[in-house]
């Protein structure tokens, strides 16, 4: 399985195109979808699916475009698909131009398989950031897509619109006890991680 990483946009959001062969999976298309676009094509690979981590504009900028030209069908969790067609629950009415995205294909409750060639992608609600905040593990590569729920020694804002501290804690604790040392992580920004790293600040961070 190849991983390809691209940080779009002025809030540098990591992108990640997930393949093997011809078929793959692109999560958090952001900014310039364009370039993300441009390498499916260079590499011969067609999206099965564009998964939203969340619904926040600075994710989710390049749906339209990535669903219109490949076909895929867009995923994500159930508590944050309306979000995804309300500029003001998605933040960008704050910023220069409001953004509405295409309705998702498949809506995920906590738990929910996505398959991916012989790979299984399970849905893990982890709401805190958003109500809707999922991370999605491919539980026989052992890699895990956090979006912005977790960050290599940091967590998601619940400051925001829908931000929960509360959810943000037991989510953590919920990741905590589900992902394994050896398991890497690819968060929504910064850099990718394997879970044994962090595990000790994340223990002392929730007081476990």
């Amino acid at each position: 399985m190849n991983i390809e990483t691209f940080v779009l946009g002025d809030f540098e959001v990591n992108c990640y195109v997930v393949w093997d062969g011809n078929l793959g999976v692109v999560f958090d298309p952001g900014d310039h979808p364009d370039l993300i676009i441009e390498f499916l094509k260079e590499k011969n690979v067609s999206p099965i699916y564009v998964v939203n981590t969340h619904a926040h504009f600075d994710h989710i900028l390049g749906n339209n475009l990535l669903v219109s030209s490949t076909g895929a069908k867009l995923v994500i969790n159930e508590f944050d698909s309306e979000m995804l067609t309300d500029a003001f629950y998605n933040l960008s009415a704050y910023m220069s131009k409001p953004f509405y995205s295409v309705k998702p294909s498949l809506v995920l409750k906590d738990g929910d398989r996505l398959n991916f060639l012989n790979e299984e992608i399970v849905c893990i609600h982890t709401p805190g950031h958003t109500p809707g905040s999922s991370c999605f593990y491919f539980t026989d590569k052992k890699i895990v897509f956090t979006g912005d729920t977790l960050f290599k020694f940091s967590y998601g804002r619940t400051d925001l619109i829908g931000g929960n501290e509360i959810q943000m804690y037991n989510s953590l604790k919920k990741l905590y006890y589900t992902l394994d040392d050896n398991d890497l992580c690819f968060p929504g920004h910064g850099e990718s991680f394997k879970f044994g790293e962090i595990k000790l600040w994340l223990k002392e961070s929730l007081g476990i």
